[in-house]
């Protein structure tokens, strides 16, 4: 390779080859730095890229020479990976190598810049590379390429060059300098490739923990144009079933896992270190892997170097310790799950092929994996950025479309990160963002989270009745402060009816404070508001009826059902046996022309109705066969069989006749003034008998019948019985149907009302 001799180029190409192929052995690699080898391949670089660069040369000599300069590219980019002092100043050669380098980009962009980032981890090297201008040349020309092509895709190999400079500090600045942030910016904004938008998102996370940095991203919309990158792919994301099967969750001890540095790598195989490095440094782990290792382990901050500029600042605002103690059951469980997740390929890792063909530096990703890898990147990115000043990220992260997206990913994600919850507890907790909340009705969109589909039990349900709780907890507590309640009280007085509604539906999931719900629910009319909504409006009714629900259990409306612990099933039956041998007899007759009959002595003794029918001045009193309207056989024959065991005296049981018989039984109880009876049947059914499917048809009943009978009861059940939100919202639809409208709202109101003024 003299330059003194004339070598042809297929020649040297060939030699290039071979010093290649003896790279490939660790044992040759000290010889060859020894004898030079190194440095006599960047010399043919200088020379050729010089070459190469001349305008005069024609196209044939051009193709020889892009040829010749592609191998010792590979060449380079091999012993770049070496990473020692002694080898970095051989490719600098005569102190024209790395800007030969550079020369290259418009050749190989992602090989070129690939050489020039493993450099950097050469401290001394890193001067001569910002003096080599790469990052100016790389950014020149993705700003040439959007100016003029502002609607078409970006080249992958400048976006991927430029991400690999901003994978080390120094270069980092020189990204920002240069006005590089905000092109990155609005290449992600456009951008339509997964991969690609990978390595931005990858990029960006790099300047974590510069502040400077972080405000130019910021005033540049990093936060909106993420959000937007979150909804392309949760579009194309398969949302979990509200469906899904039951997924066990085990039962494990509350500790909190912690994740080293070292269980987080991103490379298939390490970057070859150099024997004088190995004691000193590990250049084979770049920045911005440590960083993610230590934000997923929660050290915000990350260890002192000397050599990174980017060490985390001191205005920055420590995490809350309150918060994360809260959530570390939680973040235990999402944090393991997700950990495989964060070990990813390198996406720049490329694929070399000793035959001298041009490399592939494509990496193989499948779809659905690298979608995920991107959403797990993007949320660390938010979550740094909601670390900032309220007026400088809040805003934007606060508003009502970020809330609906980052809701979306946290209820359709199979396995959403555990940072997701960190970055919902931090936005739900600014009190700038409360009315916010309201207003876009994200409160309602949390809660919906609560509803869980096969309850605890499930590791998927638990996570998200988990997650809305703790959102939900930390709304209620800043409304619940003076603060929140002087902007809650001032939001109504100049609400407009939207608003208004908004904010009544909103109120009973975020206050349980009696006087305050007493302010909102009566001064403000909102009770008759949510009542009159869930009642004539379809479409608002599902949350209407989960609003009342909240609002009965804060004010302490007990549930009818919880009142009684007997659990003894009683005997009763509907068929009456009666022995007339000796009997003084007395034969009922009904509509239906059924007959019952009976003891006459017995019936006056038991029951004052008639014992005045049968003795006292009626015709009834001297027939033994007597009419009776309006009752049924097997009622009639269930009223005898409770007389003659005397089941007022009991305690409720569990009665094994159906409810049409028992509720008719209670009508013949009133009517035939047997208050024991009437009183001791209506708690039986209270207890045993008042359930979801039967509810509906009990306050029917009580209506139609008249009498009232368990009225109050059924309601308060409605309100306060432990069911999912769909099940109430069905028992209500059922109720409405019924054409019951007026009567449930004033029974609901009343029982409400009279709750809300008890002190």
């Amino acid at each position: 390779m003299d330059s003194s001799k004339k070598i042809s180029m297929g020649t040297q190409v060939m030699a290039v080859r071979v010093l290649r192929l003896l790279w490939e052995s660790y044992s040759n690699r000290q010889n060859m730095i020894h004898d030079g080898a190194v440095r006599a391949v960047s010399l043919v670089l200088i020379r050729y890229s010089e070459k190469w660069s001349n305008k005069e040369n024609t196209d044939p000599v051009k193709k020889q020479i892009e040829k010749l300069l592609e191998n010792v590219l590979k060449c380079m980019l091999l012993f770049s990976k070496w990473g020692s002092l002694e080898c970095a100043q051989q490719m600098l050669a005569d102190g024209n190598g790395f800007k030969a380098l550079v020369t290259l980009i418009d050749i190989n962009p992602y090989s070129a810049s690939k050489c020039l980032t493993n450099l950097s981890h050469v401290a001394r090297s890193r001067s001569d590379i910002a003096n080599a201008a790469a990052v100016e040349c790389i950014v020149d020309k993705i700003r040439d390429h959007v100016e003029k092509k502002p609607n078409d895709r970006c080249p992958n190999d400048l976006v991927s060059a430029l991400c690999l400079f901003c994978r080390h500090s120094m270069n980092c600045s020189e990204v920002k300098r240069a006005g590089g942030l905000q092109l990155i910016l609005q290449v992600l904004k456009n951008c339509k490739s997964r991969r690609q938008e990978y390595q931005i998102v990858n990029a960006l996370f790099g300047f974590q923990f510069d502040e400077q940095s972080q405000e130019i991203l910021v005033s540049n919309g990093i936060v909106n144009i993420i959000i937007d990158c979150l909804e392309r792919n949760l579009k194309c994301k398969e949302p979990l079933n509200e469906k899904h099967n039951l997924v066990v969750r085990k039962k494990r001890k509350k500790h909190k896992l912690k994740l080293h540095v070292e269980s987080i790598q991103y490379g298939k195989r390490k970057r070859d270190t150099s024997p004088s490095e190995e004691s000193s440094s590990s250049p084979g782990c770049s920045q911005i892997n440590d960083q993610l290792a230590m934000f997923m382990s929660g050290r915000m901050t990350p260890p002192d170097s000397d050599s990174s500029p980017f060490s985390s600042p001191s205005c920055t605002p420590p995490r809350k310790n309150g918060s994360d103690d809260e959530q570390d059951d939680m973040d235990t469980e999402l944090d393991k799950e997700i950990s495989q997740l964060l070990e990813v390929p390198d996406p720049e890792s490329e694929t070399e092929e000793h035959d001298g063909e041009c490399d592939n530096e494509k990496t193989h990703f499948e779809s659905a994996d690298l979608q995920e890898k991107t959403i797990i990147m993007m949320l660390l990115v938010l979550s740094r950025v909601s670390h900032m000043k309220p007026d400088l990220a809040q805003m934007s992260l606060g508003s009502k479309r970020s809330l609906v997206i980052l809701l979306k990913y946290l209820r359709e994600s199979k396995y959403p990160s555990g940072r997701i919850t960190t970055l919902l507890t931090k936005i739900v907790s600014n009190p700038d963002n409360l009315l916010l909340l309201i207003e876009s009705e994200s409160v309602l969109l949390i809660h919906s989270l609560t509803d869980s589909v096969h309850g605890v039990e499930c590791k998927k349900c638990y996570r998200m009745e988990s997650t809305g709780q703790l959102l939900l907890k930390h709304i209620s507590n800043f409304a619940q402060s003076d603060c929140g309640k002087e902007q809650l009280l001032d939001a109504m007085q100049k609400a407009d009816d939207e608003n208004k509604r908004k904010c009544i539906m909103s109120v009973p999931f975020i206050i349980t404070l009696k006087p305050l719900l007493l302010k909102f629910m009566d001064t403000w009319s909102g009770l008759n508001l949510l009542i009159h909504l869930c009642v004539t409006n379809a479409e608002l009714r599902y949350q209407t009826c989960a609003a009342l629900n909240k609002l009965a259990c804060s004010i302490h409306i007990d549930n009818p059902v919880m009142k009684y612990c007997s659990k003894k099933i009683s005997t009763l039956t509907d068929r009456y046996e009666f022995n007339p041998a000796g009997k003084n007899i007395v034969t009922i007759q009904l509509d239906d022309g059924s007959t019952v009959t009976t003891d006459r002595d017995f019936l006056i003794e038991r029951a004052d109705y008639f014992k005045v029918m049968l003795t006292g001045a009626f015709k009834e009193s001297n027939e033994e066969v007597i009419r009776l309207t309006n009752v049924s056989n097997h009622a009639l024959q269930c009223l005898f069989n409770l007389l003659k065991d005397e089941y007022e005296k009991k305690d409720p049981q569990q009665l094994n006749v159906n409810l049409i018989t028992i509720l008719e039984v209670i009508v013949l109880t009133d009517i035939y003034l047997m208050d024991g009876l009437t009183d001791w049947l209506t708690r039986c059914v209270e207890q045993y008998l008042l359930k979801v499917d039967t509810a509906c048809d009990i306050y029917n009943w009580s209506i139609m019948s008249g009498t009232n009978f368990l009225r109050v009861e059924t309601v308060a059940f409605v309100l306060t019985a432990k069911m999912k939100d769909c099940e109430r919202h069905e028992l209500f639809e059922s109720i409405v149907e019924c054409g019951l409208l007026d009567e449930i709202k004033d029974d609901v109101y009343r029982l409400i009302s009279r709750y809300l003024k008890i002190r």
